[in-house]
C-alpha cells in the first residue's frame, strides 16, 4: 500500500493567489527543499525525507499547486513566474528560511532556479537530477501534442497518458506496484489532471510566450549561483532530458560534481538505489555552515 511509503504529517498555507497549498516539514536540522517536477508530486522524495531525517536534515517538501494534494483550480494560468511566487510565499513567509539547500528534479528545476537566481544568498548546496533550466525545443514529438488545446487536453486529462507513459517508458527499471499507486492517486480525474498538461503548455517555443522572459532571466543570471556546491545525478536512459542536456548543465557549471547514473531513466531516486545515499552525502558535508 503506496500510503505506508507516504506516512507523513500534511502541512497546508494559503498561497497569494488564495489557493491552498501542501508541503511536508520533517525532521530537524539544516533545511532541504525538495522540488518535484511534472507528472509527479511529493510523493517522488519520500525516500529520500526519510534517508535525509535519519542524519539530521530537515526536509521540506510542497506540492505545486494543480499537483499531489495541492487545490488544483480549473482557472488558474499555471505559470512559471507564478508556481515561483506560491514558493517564495512558502519559504520566507510561512517557514521564513534564512538558507536551505535546495533539490530539484524535472519542472521543479525552473521553479527551483527562478527562485534561486533571485535569491542567491538563501542557497547553499544544489542538487539537480533530470532536468533542463533553459529555453530549449529539443524535447519528444508527443511533448508537444500534450500542448495543444483539444488533443492534448483528450491525451493527458481524459486518457491519463502522459502520467502512464511517464511510469512506464521514462524509466529502465520497472516501477514497483506501490510506487505506481502513489504517483497516480491524486490524479484520478480529468479535473486533477490540469497542472499536467499546463506544465508543458508553459514550455516557451517563442519570445511572445508568457514564460519566455522568466526562462531568459534564469537563463543570463544563472552565474550567480556558479560557485554554489552542486551535485548533478543524471539518468542517461531518459528520452526526454537526454545527455545532450548534461552536457550543457556542465558546460554552465563546471565544477559541479556529476553522477551518472547508465542504466536509470527520468526517475533515478526510484531506479537506482546508490542514488538517495549519494545525495544524502552531498547534503551532509560540512552541514554546520550557514550564512548569518
Amino acid at each position: 500500500m503506496w500510503k505506508k511509503e507516504y506516512n507523513f504529517d500534511p502541512h497546508w498555507f494559503r498561497t497569494p493567489f488564495n489557493q491552498r497549498m501542501h508541503y511536508l516539514d520533517v525532521g530537524s536540522g539544516f533545511p532541504t527543499v525538495m522540488l518535484h517536477g511534472n507528472p509527479t508530486w511529493s510523493f517522488m522524495y519520500r525516500n529520500l525525507i526519510r534517508a535525509v531525517q535519519e542524519q539530521h536534515i530537515r526536509a521540506i517538501a510542497p506540492d505545486h499547486v494543480g499537483c499531489g494534494y495541492s487545490d488544483k483550480p480549473q482557472d488558474w494560468d499555471y505559470r512559471l513566474a507564478k508556481h515561483v511566487s506560491n514558493l517564495e510565499a512558502l519559504l520566507d513567509d510561512v517557514l521564513q528560511l534564512p538558507q536551505f539547500d535546495l533539490v530539484v528534479h524535472d519542472w521543479g528545476a525552473p521553479i527551483g532556479f527562478l527562485y534561486a537566481v533571485r535569491h542567491p544568498d538563501k542557497i547553499r548546496k544544489i542538487v539537480v537530477m533530470n532536468s533542463v533550466v533553459w529555453m530549449t525545443s529539443h524535447f519528444p514529438h508527443s511533448i508537444y501534442l500534450t500542448r495543444m488545446p483539444f488533443i492534448g487536453s483528450l491525451l493527458v486529462r481524459s486518457w491519463n497518458l502522459l502520467l502512464k507513459k511517464a511510469l512506464k517508458s521514462c524509466t529502465v527499471k520497472p516501477l514497483s506496484q506501490d510506487a505506481i499507486d502513489g504517483f497516480r492517486a491524486p490524479y484520478n480525474t480529468f479535473e486533477s489532471r490540469i497542472a499536467i498538461q499546463r506544465f508543458p503548455q508553459d514550455i516557451p517555443t517563442k519570445p511572445s510566450h508568457p514564460s519566455y522572459n522568466d526562462f531568459r532571466f534564469i537563463k543570463e543570471h544563472l552565474p550567480l549561483l556558479r560557485e554554489k556546491p552542486m551535485l548533478i545525478c543524471w539518468g542517461e536512459q531518459d528520452f526526454c532530458f537526454p545527455n545532450r542536456f548534461l552536457k550543457r548543465w556542465k558546460k554552465y557549471f563546471p565544477e559541479a560534481v556529476v553522477q551518472t547514473y547508465p542504466e536509470c531513466g527520468h526517475f533515478i531516486l526510484e531506479e537506482d538505489n546508490d542514488a538517495i545515499p549519494r545525495i544524502v552525502d552531498f547534503l551532509k558535508e560540512d552541514i554546520s555552515i550557514t550564512t548569518e
